[in-house]
């Protein structure tokens, strides 16, 4: 009568001879692949770090709105100050500390919500489309925030 061998799985993975050309190769194999995975890893990070942050000619815009702002300030009138806010191609407001717009504009409840979260100019972004509020400290200490269109989102390719 034959007896059964119990199951055991040294044998279905040729694990017992550990200087046979299968443990061999598939030891190489396991190395190269985890080596292919850590640099795809590496390049994946370094180019998110390259790729995703304002574009130059964004940030220079942006600059400009901020010295716009400067002089809206010192000029003191804040009804032409709610003009230029509403004038401009991004959604943006002139803040004192408090997150009070000097204007008096009205800001829509999610944009106030955002601005908990709010990031410096040089920041870098998530890989997904997204617009997050930017701020730019005023010399008067105040600060202009801007919502980032997704649009020129470096992530989003026409």
């Amino acid at each position: 009568m034959r007896s059964i061998r119990p199951f055991n799985l040294r044998d279905l993975f040729f694990l017992g001879d550990r200087g046979g050309l299968a443990f061999r190769l598939f030891s190489y194999f396991a190395v190269i692949l985890l080596l292919i995975l850590i640099l795809q890893n590496i390049a994946e990070v370094a180019l998110v770090r390259v790729l995703l942050h304002v574009p130059e000619k964004i940030q220079q815009e942006m600059l400009d709105l901020a010295a716009q702002a400067e002089v809206m300030i010192k000029e003191g009138d804040m009804d032409d100050l709610a003009d230029w806010e509403r004038g401009q191609d991004y959604y943006l407001f002139v803040l004192d500390n408090e997150q009070n717009t000097l204007s008096g504009q009205q800001m829509h409840p999610h944009f106030e919500f955002k601005l908990q979260f709010m990031r410096q100019l040089d920041t870098t972004f998530e890989n997904r489309v997204n617009q997050p509020i930017i701020a730019i400290p005023l010399r008067s200490g105040h600060k202009l925030v801007i919502q980032f269109p997704h649009q020129y989102h470096p992530g989003c390719f026409p």
